[in-house]
């Protein structure tokens, strides 16, 4: 009883906050999150690979949508918050949820993606060209990259938080 008033109460806090979940799903993240110096570290780590998702989206040679999968993955083990926050996110939120339901990305972000890394490491490796050794590693790590981007499925259909938001849009 205790238990379910507890629910309810989360529940109404975070839908204020926007997050919406189920009292079932808060009870069970209540469980499996971590406690004291641990979850500190979790949210720290969190906030760290947001960071790096961040700089991703930035610079071609760091990837955003690994990055966000660790900062998600640690804030849901520490900061339901933070975790419901950037699940919910307008720029961050879709890629995750895309990885989650369908385990692929959209097409446009893989062409993308080769795009800019193949710009950039003709660029990088064009300025550096003298350097053997500086070379053959940007080479490696190029051919890694492309080999981990080729292989990333791809789904074009739309998310169900998508299909949601359209029959929102044209029904009310």
């Amino acid at each position: 009883m205790v238990l379910n008033f507890l629910a309810s109460f989360e529940l109404r806090v975070n839908s204020i906050d926007g997050i919406k979940c189920s009292p079932q799903t808060h009870l069970k993240e209540d469980l499996k999150q971590a406690k004291g110096l641990l979850r500190l570290t979790y949210v720290l780590l969190g906030w760290f690979f947001l960071g790096l998702g961040l700089l991703g989206s930035f610079l071609p040679i760091l990837p955003t949508t690994p990055f966000l999968l660790l900062a998600i993955f640690f804030f849901s083990k520490s900061s339901k918050k933070w975790h419901g926050w950037i699940l919910n996110h307008q720029i961050f939120g879709p890629p995750i949820q895309r990885w989650q339901e369908k385990h692929a990305v959209k097409s446009n972000v893989k062409v993308w993606a080769i795009s800019v890394l193949v710009f950039s490491f003709s660029i990088s490796i064009y300025l550096i060209c003298e350097l053997i050794w500086l070379t053959s590693g940007l080479l490696l790590l190029f051919a890694i990259l492309l080999f981990f981007l080729m292989r990333l499925p791809v789904n074009d259909e739309p998310l169900a938080s998508d299909t949601f938001m359209i029959k929102k849009k044209h029904h009310g």
